[in-house]
């Protein structure tokens, strides 16, 4: 028997961007029928990348763009095939203590309205009125760092 192996990557776009593409496609474009258009965009060469990796597998990833002491947490995605197993909430927590190791105060995510409670469980509130992207209903979190 071997032990599962789970492992957390930053990247900048360049470096992983043929993974990044792969997962992100196959949930947002594919599954929840964002345009393209919309999902690729100028942040992406300017944000970090976080790829989640279980048994040598990337099966996550997020994009973390920092400004001043706040790190904004955007397209996060787990493959379908992975998801309800727990692994969306280890990224949440990776993203987390990366951001606390730099001092960061806040992390702030645009919630689709089907994950608000996922996100309230690990400690988010919800700020403001429900707002559509790329068609999607969402609303923003916050999460603060002590």
């Amino acid at each position: 028997m071997t032990l599962a192996t789970l492992k957390f990557k930053l990247y900048n776009w360049n470096d992983a961007k043929k993974i990044l593409m792969h997962i992100r496609r196959s949930v947002f474009i594919k599954e929840q029928l964002v345009p393209e258009a919309l999902e690729w965009d100028d942040w992406d060469n300017k944000a970090k990348h976080i790829v989640l990796i279980f048994n040598n597998t990337p099966i996550g990833c997020a994009r973390l763009i920092y400004i001043d002491q706040i790190v904004r947490l955007e397209r996060m995605a787990i493959i379908k095939s992975k998801r309800n197993q727990g692994f969306g909430s280890k990224l949440v927590y990776e993203i987390i203590r990366i951001a606390k190791n730099k001092n960061i105060k806040k992390v702030i995510i645009s919630a689709q309205i089907q994950a608000l409670s996922f996100y309230q469980k690990i400690g988010f509130i919800a700020e403001g009125k429900i707002f559509k992207e790329a068609g999607i209903k969402h609303k923003k979190m916050v999460f603060f760092i002590k």
